[in-house]
């Protein structure tokens, strides 16, 4: 009858999470150690196992015999230790335990997050920033020396950054990533890469939320203009997280500015350059430079990063569109030439001096009465978009105001000087 089991192949271990070199063969003996080939079933455990460690076979840890044999395949222990195995007959409930079965630390065959990125809101560091492990297949942190680089899974145009960098070296296996963030607002996962066997895992899904308002961006920049006209494309703004999400709760106010001094005037919406966000979003209308120019815009809000423009808007000369006096007349004795002759400018909608134009300019005193008004030449040719006067005199003492008018171009309208007292 069955007295004993025997290990008649002993194990023989492995690396953490391989297949034994040999996996055992237990036998069912009588006293005098023959073979016993009563049906019968051997299950195999560790003797006592260390926490957390697991033996696994392909065949099953509870093998039936076969005349009296039962044969154990694809052993393996997942933990790095030495163990012993016990093996148990069903029948009669007889038990052998094996000589101690080591089981080392293998190469490296997977990566695990073993603290896993937890989010936050664009462009601000993670909750937490993730830690990777390299192991073996039996779960063993595998020390040897590695980069592990870290990636979104699928960027989208969104970018990973790290204070740590991307590429880290495991210290004693581990790879500890710090300041890491996600700009776009999203939910993401994180692929963690070894440069040792090229070995890969991915994160649980990582949420970047919208956060708080902290920059502004131009997501129209202004297109370019003539003076006085209106900017095509006109400047819309964004308020953004650090990220630049762009935060839809904001409603707070935006500035527009011509970056630093500058004797050029812009307006806006039609007169004041400060528009209230909606949806975080703040639309310019109507927004013009009177002078000509390359500019660029600056918009700025209390408490927040100000964006200055690309080197836009160029403002250029535009077509004729009004009169300008560019020096007034000053007056003097009746009947002689002032003392400051008048000259006058054809300008665009900016005031700028439009110096294609020849055009000749018309003087006359805006209310004429008994007196005479003479200029050396009047009306007087425009050469480089100004038309210089001389010899201008009235002949009666008084206080006039001289109207200037361009007769062959009407839409230019007139304008009026100053006082010009007459002695």
């Amino acid at each position: 009858a069955l007295t004993h089991l025997v290990f008649t192949t002993p194990p023989v271990g492995s690396t953490g999470g391989v297949n034994f070199a040999t996996s055992p063969v237990v036998t069912g003996e009588d006293a005098g150690g023959n073979t016993v080939p009563t049906a019968n079933t051997i299950t195999l455990s560790l003797t006592a196992p260390a926490a957390g460690a697991a033996l696994t076979c392909t065949s099953g840890l509870a093998v039936g015999t076969t005349g009296g044999v039962s044969t154990f395949t694809g052993c393996k222990i997942d933990l790095a230790s030495s163990h012993t195995l016990t093996a148990t007959s069903t029948t009669g409930g007889f038990t052998v335990v094996s000589a101690a079965v080591t089981t080392a630390v293998g190469a490296i065959s997977q990566l695990v997050f073993t603290t896993p990125p937890v989010g936050s809101t664009g462009g601000s560091n993670f909750a937490t920033s993730p830690v990777v492990t390299q192991e073996d297949a039996g779960g063993n942190t595998v020390t040897a020396a590695n980069t592990i680089t870290l990636s979104l899974t699928a960027a989208s145009g969104a970018t990973l950054t790290c204070t740590s960098g991307l590429g880290v070296a495991p210290a004693l296996g581990v790879a500890t990533f710090t300041g890491c963030k996600v700009d776009l607002a999203s939910t993401r996962t994180l692929t963690a890469t070894s440069t040792t066997g090229g070995f890969t895992v991915v994160s649980a899904g990582v949420v970047t939320a919208v956060g708080a308002p902290a920059q502004l961006a131009f997501t129209t920049q202004p297109g370019d203009a003539t003076g006085g006209a209106n900017f095509a494309p006109q400047p819309v703004v964004a308020v953004q997280d650090l990220g630049g999400n762009t935060v839809t709760s904001d409603v707070g106010t935006v500035h527009l500015a011509i970056t630093g001094a500058s004797a050029s005037t812009m307006l806006c919406n039609p007169t004041t350059n400060t528009v209230t966000a909606a949806s975080g979003v703040a639309t310019f209308v109507a927004c013009h430079i009177d002078l000509q120019g390359s500019y660029t815009l600056t918009a700025s809000r209390a408490g927040l990063t100000s964006v200055v423009s690309v080197a836009h808007p160029v403002i250029s000369v535009g077509a004729a569109a009004a009169l300008k006096y560019i020096q007034q007349p000053v007056g003097g004795a009746h009947a002689v030439n002032f003392s400051v002759q008048p000259t006058v400018a054809i300008v665009d909608a900016g005031g700028n001096t439009v110096v294609s134009d020849v055009s000749g300019v018309l003087l006359a005193i805006t209310t004429p009465g008994a007196e005479s008004f003479t200029c050396s030449a009047n009306p007087q040719t425009a050469i480089g978009g100004v038309a210089t006067f001389g010899g201008c005199q009235i002949s009666i003492a008084g206080t006039y105001t001289i109207t200037a008018s361009d007769p062959t171009e009407v839409p230019l309208g007139t304008v009026v000087s100053g006082s010009v007292t007459i002695t």
